[in-house]
């Protein structure tokens, strides 16, 4: 997804290094927000919604905003990830944002091992 269109500012996110393949959460480079699936928990759903425009003007309208908690396997055992202020679309996998990872600190290495990737 490319535009994800909502007011809220100040928003964290804790993530972990995940190791992706079939049935897991995506990690997208030219996403600029979350949408959390059912391969997450949600903790709470709020009232407010947001509406999510993508490839080919794919559209996506009132996706609820919430927090969302799930396993992410890591180099030192499995933690629980959470994930704040995202949209809420119940079916398919997770489209995590990359940039918004990197924004929290967390380092993202999404190139592949054969072209230099980690």
């Amino acid at each position: 997804m490319r535009n994800v269109h909502t007011r809220d500012t100040g928003i964290t996110y804790t993530t972990l290094r995940v190791n992706v393949h079939k049935g897991c959460s995506l990690f997208d480079r030219g996403a600029n927000g979350i949408i959390c699936g059912d391969d997450v928990c949600a903790i709470y759903l709020s009232d407010r919604t947001l509406n999510v425009t993508g490839i080919d003007d794919h559209q996506m309208s009132g996706l609820r905003i919430g927090t969302f908690g799930g396993v992410v396997p890591t180099q030192h055992g499995e933690v629980i990830a959470i994930f704040h202020q995202c949209a809420y679309h119940p079916t398919g996998r997770s489209i995590i944002s990359c940039i918004q990872v990197e924004d929290s600190g967390v380092l993202v290495h999404d190139r592949a091992i054969k072209h230099g990737g980690k």
